[in-house]
């Protein structure tokens, strides 16, 4: 648009209007020139240039107009992005709360497990002790019991082979007393005979 404005032609115009009144001073006012002519031409000229410079004046207006509506778009595009990325600096302002959160309570619930397994294996280890001590004093009760048994057991049996002895012994002793007075009968029996 500017270029037009300081275009050759524009420069003629004004230099014709110049030149006019120069031409004017300089010529007698006796002469008469035809300005119909040279303002016809000069008005043709102008029109074409007028025409020009509207179409370059509405191209100019066309582009204007493009490039405000560009410049909305980018505006708005700028505004949207803008707003998408602050949600998005949202949002993960929200996760990285949430992790924070979510491995805050996993490390509580970790120590709160620990702890309980600590418990329950402090719990074992003394019903285990418990256990153990129960078992042995069962078993040493057991062993006791045992032995006495056994020793009862012992004692009957020697009483057994003490009486069983002496029944042997009272049998040997019967038995040869039993011979003995056999032997005797015998004895007299022969004597008897030998008479």
């Amino acid at each position: 648009m500017s270029s037009r404005l300081a275009s050759p032609s524009n420069r003629s115009y004004r230099g014709l209007r110049s030149s006019r009144s120069a031409r004017g001073a300089q010529t007698p006012k006796k002469e008469k020139v035809d300005y119909t002519i040279m303002f016809a031409d000069d008005m043709k000229t102008m029109r074409v240039e007028l025409r020009a410079i509207k179409t370059d004046n509405d191209n100019e207006l066309r582009l204007l107009n493009e490039y405000q509506l560009q410049k909305q778009q980018i505006e708005k595009f700028w505004e949207l992005e803008k707003k998408s990325r602050d949600d998005l600096k949202m949002e993960l302002r929200n996760r990285l709360r949430q992790k924070q959160d979510l491995e805050e309570k996993h490390a509580f619930e970790l120590k709160v497990y620990k702890q309980k397994v600590k418990y329950l294996l402090h719990e074992q280890q003394s019903e285990m002790t418990d256990v153990r001590l129960e078992a042995e004093n069962t078993l040493k009760i057991l062993q006791d019991d045992h032995r006495s048994e056994e020793h009862e057991m012992q004692t009957e049996s020697r009483q057994v082979k003490v009486g069983q002895k002496e029944q042997e012994i009272t049998h040997y002793n019967l038995i040869k007393s039993m011979k003995q007075e056999q032997e005797k009968s015998i004895m007299e029996l022969r004597r008897e005979y030998d008479r």
